[in-house]
């Protein structure tokens, strides 16, 4: 019976991702600013989660520019905006293949700008995680690792995306204990 399962999951996600192809400008062709208080997405991550007073480009408060950001993945700090990405802790790719393939277009910026499942990380640090999944990419630390885990299946079940038995076991690697 579980097989039957698997294998039913498996068929469903991958004809969803053949009938669909993936295009990242429907999901986040540039951060939103749905508040329309001229900070975007990156602007409003960084001001919510800086540890000190962030300073701004301008007088208009727009971009910001300082602050001092914990790294999501290590244990490193950043002062200056320009030295971090924001990730998606749940890849874009990885929300089209494991069920958000046919949402709206609407729908896939929310899930592109919403802010549980933004973090800040540094650019080096992004780009090798890329569109990684639990399976081929974790934090070296443990407590890192966790973190990243949890925060992984809270996306996946607020957005009912597929949880893979792969993304299951890779708890087995983390050594979280919940």
């Amino acid at each position: 019976m579980k097989f039957v399962l698997l294998f039913l999951l498996f068929v469903s996600t991958t004809a969803c991702a053949q009938t669909t192809p993936y295009k990242r400008g429907q999901w986040l062709n540039r951060w939103a600013d749905t508040d329309k208080n001229c900070r975007n997405t990156r602007d409003e991550v960084l001001l919510a989660r800086s540890l000190e007073t962030v300073k701004f480009k301008n007088t208009k408060g727009c971009k910001v520019e300082f602050g001092k950001w914990a790294d999501f993945y290590h244990n490193s700090f950043y002062t200056s905006a320009r030295e971090v990405d924001i990730d998606h802790v749940v890849p874009l790719f990885e929300a089209h293949k494991s069920g958000g393939a046919e949402w709206s277009r609407d729908k896939k910026r929310t899930f592109a700008n919403d802010i549980e499942n933004l973090v800040i990380t540094g650019k080096r640090t992004n780009r090798q995680k890329g569109a990684n999944t639990l399976k081929t990419w974790l934090p070296v630390e443990a407590e890192y690792a966790c973190r990243y885990y949890q925060q992984w299946m809270k996306v996946k079940k607020k957005y009912d995306l597929v949880i893979s038995e792969d993304e299951v076991k890779s708890l087995d690697t983390t050594k979280c204990r919940f």
